[in-house]
């Protein structure tokens, strides 16, 4: 059977190009991410939990540090539990004492904080600040989720008369690829977090409005990744963490 220029000229507009143009179009949200966020937001709507959904025990690091958590049996008045910005830093060295535990884990989420908590308590420190959500936003978790982890957290805590500071989540830079994407998470991440400070009372270190400007990381507080800070940022943590000790007399 032979065809003529004309019949192929209408096969293709009628049929082949609307499909190249859908299937582009798929493939541009698909990689982008949005049909999964469309599906795990229509999940949580409906009170379902996406089975699906990045676990913390996915993260390669966070089986391996909870394993050399249990040789930490000392005593330490000041607990810093967070992510890659907490566990990337030598608190003892940074604060110039030697009663702080580092319980940070690279890529670990809210989740992974509260299956943690015995790492904490073991240690019996008078004091825990906490830093993290922000590789909650980078894997697509509700934001709601991330709040009900860290108020629970919270609560953990001072059930065992350990006092509670939380971290406002810092923006990513304006040239990371996804910072359009992740910015206005983190901004209404942070908006629960003010709100979760006050209802339970407990101390906030927020370091954007020192080193952010219009939702998004000034240059010479991150590195080229967009993410992780520099040491100009971390002597403004060093100075909030400390005006709290003060206070608590720790």
């Amino acid at each position: 059977m032979q065809f003529s220029n004309l019949s192929v000229k209408r096969f293709f507009k009628r049929w082949a190009l609307p499909l190249l143009s859908t299937s582009l179009l798929l493939f541009i949200l698909i990689k982008e991410g949005y049909v999964q966020m469309l599906k795990d937001r229509l999940l949580h709507s409906a009170g379902i939990e996406n089975e699906q959904a990045y676990n913390y025990n996915d993260n390669e690091y966070y089986q391996e540090q909870t394993d050399f958590y249990s040789l930490y049996n000392c005593q330490k008045n000041i607990v810093m539990l967070g992510n890659s910005l907490t566990f990337r830093i030598h608190w003892s060295e940074l604060l110039e004492r030697q009663d702080v535990a580092n319980r940070g884990i690279g890529s670990d989420i809210t989740a992974g904080f509260l299956h943690r908590l015995q790492s904490i308590v073991a240690v019996n420190p008078k004091i825990c600040f906490i830093e993290g959500g922000l590789n909650d936003v980078f894997h697509g978790i509700p934001v709601d989720s991330s709040l009900t982890n860290l108020s629970r957290l919270a609560d953990s805590l001072q059930r065992y008369g350990i006092k509670v500071s939380i971290s406002t989540v810092t923006y990513i830079a304006p040239f990371h690829k996804k910072a359009r994407k992740y910015n206005p998470v983190i901004k209404k991440l942070n908006e629960g977090i003010l709100v979760l400070v006050r209802e339970k009372n407990l101390y906030l270190i927020d370091l954007n409005p020192s080193i952010a400007e219009n939702d998004q990381l000034k240059s010479e507080y991150v590195l080229k990744d967009g993410v992780h800070l520099t040491s100009k940022a971390y002597r403004i943590w060093k100075l909030q963490v400390e005006n709290i000790l003060k206070k608590e007399n720790i």
